[in-house]
């Protein structure tokens, strides 16, 4: 019980952080969801990511993945080694869901990586795109380095393709039609 708390608590502050990102609090937008507000889905949509967390952990070795974020100063990579139940492109956003680089309610719809391991397609929910949309240029190229970073060091890939539900990525600041390599710095 205490880890649907948690979850839960975890989701709030996902909210909250991107919030502040944009410069506004939940007050000011009206827009905040919690347990016993009955909201559209936040609570249950928490509650969903973490048991599949729970099925996921329950097989397989446990792996290190390291993920990338922003810093609180802005344009700046961190990173963080994360041990993940079984290195999948679910627990992967599932970590860096903790990180607020996808929202609450993104999903993996799709991924490959190539035979030869050099690239990799992940197709994502709407949730990804419309999470993006809320984001000044800036904040986005810091969300996406982060990803891309992640998933080709995670696989040892030289090239990324993200889409949305099969379609090409488009947000108010970037159509991401061509492959991501990875990104040493963030201007």
């Amino acid at each position: 019980m205490k880890k649907k708390y948690r979850g839960i608590l975890a989701g709030l502050l996902c909210v909250t952080a991107v919030l502040a990102a944009c410069g506004r609090n939940a007050e000011e937008t009206g827009n905040f969801n919690t347990p016993d507000n009955n909201a559209s889905g936040s609570s249950e949509t928490i509650l969903a990511l973490e048991s599949e967390e729970d099925a996921a952990a329950e097989t397989g070795e446990p792996e290190t993945v390291l993920i990338y974020f922003g810093s609180s100063m802005g344009k700046e990579l961190m990173t963080e080694e994360v041990e993940l139940p079984r290195k999948t492109p679910e627990a992967i956003i599932g970590a860096l869901r903790t990180k607020n680089i996808v929202s609450v309610d993104t999903k993996v719809n799709d991924f490959r990586l190539s035979e030869d391991g050099k690239q990799i397609e992940l197709d994502l929910s709407s949730g990804f795109r419309d999470y993006l949309k809320t984001m000044q240029e800036g904040s986005e190229a810091v969300i996406m380095a982060a990803l891309t970073n992640t998933f080709l060091d995670a696989y040892g890939a030289g090239e990324l393709r993200v889409t949305i539900n099969g379609d090409t990525l488009e947000t108010k600041n970037r159509t991401y039609k061509d492959e991501l390599t990875f990104v040493d710095s963030v201007e």
